[in-house]
């Protein structure tokens, strides 16, 4: 939750409403779910009125003058539920939190008919407000019992939390004072499990902190190391969350101790084996600035946050969680929620502009990477994380609350359901911006209340997603189609299958109205099959944090996890649920308990449920690491193997870029510089920063070698370099592009560089052999194009620095005995202003002998020009290259298929971003001066739910060009309006037009030299941008093999960054198809921000060298035979 808390209520940024545009805008999109759910019945879910179910529960919000959400931020957050079987009849009781209201519990008397038994139960919560609540067997009888959790007053007797044992005869005694859980903070949720293994239940009760005024402050501190970071308090009184250890049924207060204490915000937590070490770890998603946590399990009950070791970024305001196998590969994966709108118009009404400095600092004193948008993260199995939330628009779900995994159609894949909405609007950009002041005075000057102010604040319900999962990390929205549910304000919510037909049913605890009971009707449509398993009761035993395995007749192996407690403020059933495809069997189920130990059931019965005691036979034994092709050898590299950015934010001088053009270095190239048969290398420098030359010893390892004009030119900053023998003389000279986009345009930093070598590992930069070119370059190729013995050079410029996208100059350098002249003219004039180039390569194409010139850029095709008459011409529609319009980083040229035959290897975006692209509906991007002050104007535009608008939100568009704010006065016009909305015919007249209609990484296959077939690689490579690649046959079955790799890190805060790889591993099974390997297979992991993999032999033995952007470089080993 990110809107302004930092505040007292006076000051507070609320806003007016107008009802009858806020009545009319529910109405609309009521009447447009019903129209899209007539057209595809019967829906796989339907909702049971109370007169079907009786229960009549509503949690009613009641708001006065002194009990609001101004005073109480958290107050629309909801309330949870509790299913789980009290009493022992094999049907699931549904609890309910009411935050200002009674709490319910309902007996599940079959058929969907449920009693209310509250009053006689004696568990209606009592007074204060009521937020989450589980249900556990805590003192460890064969029942369930309930702990209800309370925050909001100031009154601490009110906020004393609940814990309700069940006497076994459908009553309960509150007994949380004697067994020491009455915490009195403001607790949201609690979670059991057993921290130490000793089979009793542990707890971690999910706080946040009292004042509310510090939620949006970062705060830090000066750390023992002199450097500034999260502030660590003297006094976590009234600010953390709380570790419990169970002692015989009385909890003692171990937070100090277990190392939680923190001040933050939790508003959720999963219960999880993060590092599979057979030891409960817990993910904690903290709201606001403040970062989550990953704490894990160290053994005796000590836990450490090791988030920054396991994600690369995360939710910015975490809300709901749940932990579960999406792809069923074994490891249990996370997703996270945040309050990002998916519709165009909801996006830019709803959310508030990124500040990049403040993302920056924010990284800078360790908050970690934080973005506002879901975060679906994979578990990569080897204790990393990859989020892969926009592969297919999870990222943006509105302002989101509970995330449910789980197999909802029982196809062995499970989806997610998410809950959302906020009873008010408060992020509306218009009612904040431009009606505060207003009723600020009206406030002052008592003609209004305060909750008069907070009833014309909008009410706009929403309605909650479900997403089918069609396998490989991929998710169809099918909300119409299933019945996601009428709008509303959805909060708390779980799932169980509470008429035992196999199929699991969801309930939703809403704001204001009645709760939704959503009837699986998977029996009658399907015919997919299920397992469930039932863990019975053994006195000093805990079946919590079990895991069952089930491998299917088709070798699909699914994976499940007993931790009830999951979602927001709710717990789940207490069964294991497995879904099973229609034609397929199951082979066996293995049981897993928490002390590793483990049974089998040979094959189960399908369409059964399965009660299981402990009885292990056997010890379970992990899958361990394989590391088949490749092991770290990072420690050959010296510390100065390092890359440092200048800090520089492009974003300030072109506000409307969509990502940095300064980040995109650094620079390496390999070579034998000195003849001693071993490769050296240079690494190249930031602007400010000098490249390096690292000479290789015979025992593998790397030592600096100084050179004086490296240090003279730090000013460049070095995007590519190439080691080549210029002047003929046998020895190794440097060619360095000079790139960026920090100087300006023409400036001298944009010189390229070459340097002679000696033969002896020196090197001097001589001057007066290179024309004089002040252009931002991307890449240097030589290549003899003239066949005269000497290498010429091609250099591919990227970007006019403070124009962009205006096509930079690319050149020729015609080499005449060291001497290089322009040859542009001559040699390419289809090339010079082809675009923003970003890679290239000479090869021969066709097999005529006469090398081609493949080039790769943004908003253009892959492109291939032919020397034809002492020329290049651009024969890129010939070889049927022309369609793929992209935004390419590189090309990797070698024969794949071994057909005889150069294919090409086409590093693009991906497809985990907010820019989506095709054919129809292209990603374009206009441009030319609108405002006539000289610079160019470009302005990127996305479609959405079939029509295209400018992406960058009304502020920015309007700080760019001052004469928009006369035409869009307040946000809502701007947010609805197209290109042809905010600039007139007349305006839009010469606007240049660049299109991108494809960003997946592609594999062109070569026809005999005459054309090429498109292929675009696995979906697991399409987690992120694709830098670079190399080709070598790994496995020795004479079949090229590719490894893949790139992340970017220099994208605009406000639609996250680009690092969900660790490299990819594609082995060749034939006929241009690969096997993606797993990284655990493969050993292959690079992380960060990768620009570059090189092939470099060390010490004897092929190794790749990582070059990352603003960070240290890794050595892989390839292991080969």
């Amino acid at each position: 939750m990110r809107f302004l808390k930092v505040f007292s209520f006076l000051a507070f940024v609320i806003v007016f409403s107008c009802k009858e545009d806020e009545k009319k805008t529910v109405v609309q999109t009521k009447a447009k779910i019903e129209e899209a759910r007539s057209i595809k019945q019967p829906a796989l879910f339907s909702y049971l009125d109370s007169s079907e179910t009786n229960i009549s529960f509503k949690n009613v919000i009641n708001e006065t003058e002194t009990f609001n959400f101004i005073l109480y931020a958290y107050l629309y957050n909801g309330g949870g539920v509790a299913i789980g079987d009290i009493n022992n009849d094999g049907l699931d009781d549904i609890y309910f939190s009411g935050n200002t209201i009674s709490d319910r519990l309902y007996l599940n008397q079959g058929n969907f008919q449920f009693k209310d038994i509250t009053l006689a139960a004696n568990v209606g919560g009592g007074e204060g407000f009521k937020t989450g609540v589980t249900m556990a067997d805590v003192n460890n009888d064969g029942l369930l019992d309930i702990y209800v959790c309370k925050s909001a007053v100031k009154n601490d007797a009110l906020r004393k939390n609940i814990l309700y044992i069940n006497n076994g005869n459908l009553t309960f005694t509150d007994k949380a004072e004697s067994f020491g859980l009455a915490d009195t903070g403001y607790s949201v949720q609690a979670y059991f499990f057993d921290s130490d293994g000793d089979n009793d239940l542990d707890v971690y009760v999910l706080n946040h902190t009292s004042n509310m005024l510090e939620a949006n402050m970062i705060k830090v501190s000066k750390r023992d190391d002199g450097t500034l970071g999260i502030a660590q308090l003297e006094d976590y009184t009234g600010r953390t969350d709380r570790f419990y250890v169970n002692k015989g049924n009385k909890f003692i207060d171990e937070s100090e101790k277990a190392g939680v204490l923190g001040d933050a915000f939790g508003l959720s937590a999963v219960v999880g084996d993060f590092n599979n070490d057979f030891k409960p770890d817990l993910y904690v998603c903290n709201d606001y600035s403040m970062p989550d946590k990953l704490l894990i399990n160290q053994g005796n009950n000590v836990f450490n946050d090791e988030l920054d070791a396991y994600f690369e970024n995360t939710s910015f305001s975490s809300m709901g969680s749940d932990f579960a196998d999406i792809n069923n590969d074994g490891h249990i994966d996370l997703m996270t929620l945040d309050m990002a709108p998916q519709k165009n118009d909801r996006r830019k009404m709803m959310l508030m502009p990124q500040n990049f400095n403040k993302y920056e600092k924010m990284v800078k004193y360790g908050f970690g990477a934080q973005f506002t948008a879901n975060a679906m993260q994979i578990n990569t199995g080897t204790n990393s994380f990859s989020n892969i939330s926009f592969l297919d628009n999870l990222a943006q779900t509105e302002w989101s609350w509970s995330v449910l995994l789980a197999d909802f159609d029982n196809d062995g894949l499970k989806d997610i359901h998410v809950t959302n909405g906020y009873n008010r609007d408060v992020t509306n950009n218009d009612y904040s911006r431009y009606k505060m002041d207003e009723l600020q005075k009206q406030l002052n000057q008592k003609q209004i209340t305060l909750k008069q102010w907070i009833e014309e604040i909008p009410s706009i319900p929403v309605p909650a997603f479900l997403f089918r999962n069609s396998g490989e990390n991929n998710f169809e929205d099918v909300s119409d189609s299933w019945n996601s549910g009428q709008p509303s304000f959805s909060n708390g919510a779980a799932y169980a299958d509470l008429d035992n037909d196999g199929f699991l049913d969801i309930v939703v605890n809403n704001i204001n109205e009645a709760p939704f009971i959503m009837k699986n009707n998977g029996k009658l449509q399907l015919e997919n099959s299920f397992i469930s398993v039932d863990f019975l009761f053994e006195k000093n035993k805990t079946a919590i944090g079990a895991m069952g395995i089930l491998t299917l007749s088709n070798g699909t192996i699914l994976t499940e996890v007993y931790n009830p407690t999951r979602g927001f403020l709710s717990s789940s059933q207490h069964q294991l649920h497995f879904g099973i495809k229609k034609g397929l069997s199951a082979k066996k189920l293995e049981i897993i308990w928490p002390d590793r130990k483990m049974q089998i059931i040979e094959k189960p019965e399908l369409n059964k449920s399965i009660s299981v005691k402990y009885n292990p036979t056997s010890k379970y034994i992990g899958e361990t690491e394989k590391n088949l092709y490749f092991e770290d050898n990072t420690a050959a590299l010296s510390k100065g193997f390092s890359h440092v950015e200048n800090d520089f934010i492009d974003f300030k001088r072109e506000a409307l870029l969509h990502h940095k053009y300064s980040e995109e270095g650094p620079a390496v190239a390999i070579a034998d510089i000195n003849g001693d048969g071993l490769q050296d290398v240079y690494f190249g420098g930031a602007k400010d920063f000098s490249g390096k030359l690292f000479l290789q010893n015979a025992s593998g390892t790397f030592t600096r070698k100084e050179i004086l004009d490296f240090e003279l030119d730090k000013t460049h900053e070095d995007t590519d370099a190439v080691f080549f023998d210029a002047n003929a003389d046998g020895n190794q000279d440097l060619y360095v592009v000079s790139g960026g986009n920090e100087s300006s345009a023409n400036s001298r930093n944009y010189l390229d560089r070459l340097y002679f070598g000696d033969g002896k590992g020196n090197f001097s930069r001589v001057r007066n052999v290179l024309p004089e070119i002040f252009t931002s370059g991307a890449v240097v190729k030589v290549h003899d194009i003239d066949g005269d013995g000497q290498q010429d050079i091609f250099i591919g410029s990227r970007v006019t620095p403070g124009r962009y996208p205006e096509s930079p100059k690319s050149y020729f350098l015609k080499n005449e005995k060291g001497l290089f002249k322009e040859s542009i003219n001559t040699w390419g004039k289809e090339i010079t202003n082809i675009g923003m180039i970003t890679d290239a390569e000479f090869a021969d194409l066709d097999n005529d002998g006469v090398s081609e010139l493949i080039i790769a850029g943004e908003w253009m095709p892959i492109s291939v020009f032919k020397f034809e008459n002492v020329t290049y011409k651009n024969r890129t529609s010939e070889f049927g290259l022309d369609k793929k319009l992209g935004w390419w980083n590189s090309v990797t040229i070698s024969d794949i298929n071994a057909d005889g035959y150069q294919d090409i290897i086409a590093g693009n975006l991906g497809l985990n971003s907010i820019f989506k692209a095709s054919e129809s509906q292209p990603t374009e991007l206009y441009y030319k001066d609108f405002d006539g002050n000289g610079s160019v104007d470009p302005i990127i535009t996305n479609y959405n739910e079939g029509t295209s608008y400018p992406l960058h939100n009304r502020d920015r568009m309007l700080d760019h060009m001052v004469f928009l704010k006369k035409r869009f006065l307040r946000y809502e016009p701007y947010a609805n309006a197209t290109i042809n909305d905010i600039f007139s015919p007349q305006e839009l007249q010469g606007v240049k037009v660049l299109k991108a209609n494809h960003f997946q990484h592609t594999l062109y296959t070569n026809q005999n030299g005459k054309s090429f077939n498109t292929q675009n690689l696995s979906s697991g490579t399409q987690i992120s941008v694709l830098n670079d690649a190399v080709v070598i046959d790994l496995n020795n079955d004479n079949k090229e093999d590719i490894i893949l790799g790139g992340n970017f890190y220099g994208t605009d805060a406000e639609y996250g960054r680009y690092d969900a790889s660790i490299g990819v591993t594609l082995i060749n099974s034939g006929n241009s198809n690969f096997e993606t390997i797993s990284p655990s297979e493969s050993g292959l992991k690079i992380s960060g921000n990768v620009q570059h993999i090189k092939q470099i032999e060390v010490a004897g033995k092929p190794h790749l060298l990582v070059i990352r952007n603003n960070d240290s470089a890794s050595l892989i080993k390839i292991k080969k035979d």
